[in-house]
């Protein structure tokens, strides 16, 4: 365990350097570092299960962390992030966002995912990054991780043009995270919520791929409206075909959405959890990569 936090903590500290530099989404001509990590190393990597690999290549990776900690899940050797998400047997989800690092070029991209939870039986929490073949992103900047400065309320970040967002997140200093969801159907920004007197010092960030690229160009918003509990959307569309989920989330007109959010095991759907006495107006949603990509 102490080995797990110490290799979160060291892509924690990366996360808020590249943060300070600016807009995440622009290429960095400089940094401190003289080489950029090299992402088919594993030397830092997690142990993480492989819990379900699509036909395409893509996988779904879970790592399994206890009460209080910031666990971290990273992809497999040569693999990127489109999205993640973590579930609790008693919720208590507080924050959940892509673990970012430079490439070659020195762009940001997303090579795992991070959480952290609280509650007093917060000790069964699984979490989830799905990745894809880096492969898939043959040209420096065809998948990025943008980040803004947030404080309390909700918080947009754009994709920009000619890009789309496949997942996404925030990282609250104290937690406070309540929703965090694609903010619309054409898949250009990511949206998400926080509260608490303390919810002043927060990034909010989104996955976002060229919307020329294999992923970007075959990829459907799904939505279904859920009452108080747990809800999902399915990665299907009548008339048109099925799809595998690569992010989601969930909103809820009071505020109480994002207990937890995360993939199913086969990635046909992306399912959220809610509670709150007020919490019966609530949506799912499901960044759905269709199949015959």
């Amino acid at each position: 365990m102490f080995n797990s936090q110490l290799r979160f903590l060291r892509l924690l500290a990366t996360n808020l350097v590249v943060a300070a530099c600016g807009d995440l989404g622009n290429e960095i001509d400089t940094v401190n570092d003289d080489t950029p990590p090299d992402l088919s190393a594993t030397a830092e990597q997690e142990l993480w299960t492989v819990v379900y690999t699509h036909p395409s290549g893509i996988k779904l990776v879970r790592e399994n962390t206890g009460y209080g900690d910031r666990g971290a899940v990273y992809c497999p050797t040569n693999m990127v992030a489109l999205g993640g998400g973590a579930f609790c047997s008693d919720g208590g989800l507080d924050q959940t966002y892509p673990i970012v690092r430079y490439d070659a070029g020195y762009n940001l991209i997303p090579v795992g995912w991070a959480e952290h939870h609280i509650g007093a039986s917060s000790n069964d929490c699984r979490l989830y990054a799905v990745c894809a073949p880096q492969a898939w992103f043959p040209n420096a900047g065809d998948i990025i991780t943008r980040w803004e400065a947030s404080v309390y309320g909700t918080h947009t970040v754009d994709c920009g043009a000619g890009y789309r967002v496949t997942g996404g997140g925030a990282q609250c200093q104290f937690g406070d995270l309540d929703m965090t969801y694609p903010t619309n159907s054409a898949l250009t920004s990511w949206s998400e919520y926080h509260r608490g007197a303390s919810s002043n010092n927060c990034g909010t960030y989104a996955v976002c791929v060229r919307a020329n690229t294999r992923v970007g160009s075959h990829l459907l918003l799904q939505t279904n409206r859920t009452g108080y509990g747990q809800g999902s959307a399915l990665c299907n569309f009548p008339g048109i075909g099925s799809g595998i989920a690569v992010g989601g989330g969930s909103k809820c007109t009071d505020g109480d959405g994002g207990d937890f959010d995360y993939p199913s095991d086969n990635l046909d759907r992306w399912i959220e959890w809610h509670r709150g006495r007020s919490s019966y107006d609530c949506v799912a949603s499901a960044v759905c990569l269709m199949n015959g990509f």
